[in-house]
């Protein structure tokens, strides 16, 4: 809990990002529903608007650990902090433990489901998916794009075990990204050229 308090202000930061790339998310797809109510339509721009926003989410993601990268690389050359590669990576999963917690619990639930177990664990899944779909807004369209084969227009209880897994995955997805932009701003190191500096990290 000691790193949590230190680094809460950059944790509660990344979490906020997220809610507000989701309410972006959001708006979008909202009007694209409005275009046209037809599902096959309102998929075909939904996949294009997540794909937009999950690359946008994620380059805001690693602007910001680089900028911390950058910043601690000034403190650990100075004397002043410690080297901890992980940090940024650490911080990103602090930040994405309601995501983790949502999505784990309705995987479990779903697959209890799948199961023939119904009694209270569809009600479970159903309010974990709700709320993660909503928390998690730019990867829907990614998600129904590449499960909406597994709709059978019933329960769809094998969509939603595998939606649930896929935000699980691109949750994960989001702390890689924040590693490895701490990591590139560790070393002062841009995706496109490198800043000259007479010390290397191994």
């Amino acid at each position: 809990m000691k790193f949590f308090k230190k680094n809460s202000y950059d944790i509660v930061k990344l979490y906020i990002t997220q809610i507000g790339i989701a309410i972006f998310s959001f708006m979008m797809y909202s009007a694209v529903g409005m275009i046209n109510p037809d599902s096959s339509v309102s998929l075909a721009f939904s996949v294009p608007i997540s794909i937009f926003s999950t690359f946008f989410f994620y380059a805001l993601l690693y602007c910001s650990a680089w900028e911390w990268g950058g910043k601690d690389r000034i403190r650990i050359d100075g004397g002043k902090a410690k080297r901890d590669v992980l940090k940024a990576f650490k911080m990103s999963l602090f930040a994405n433990t309601v995501n983790f917690l949502l999505t784990l619990i309705g995987f479990a639930a779903f697959l209890f489901c799948l199961n023939g177990m119904m009694s209270g664990f569809d009600a479970i899944g159903s309010i974990c998916a709700l709320l993660y779909r909503f928390t998690l807004m730019m990867y829907q369209g990614l998600v129904q794009g590449i499960f909406s084969g597994l709709k059978d227009g019933g329960l769809n209880l094998l969509f939603f075990t595998f939606e649930s897994a896929a935000f699980f995955v691109f949750s994960f997805l989001s702390a890689l990204v924040t590693h490895f932009g701490y990591w590139m701003g560790l070393r002062e190191k841009r995706l496109f050229g490198f800043i000259k500096n007479n010390k290397k990290y191994e």
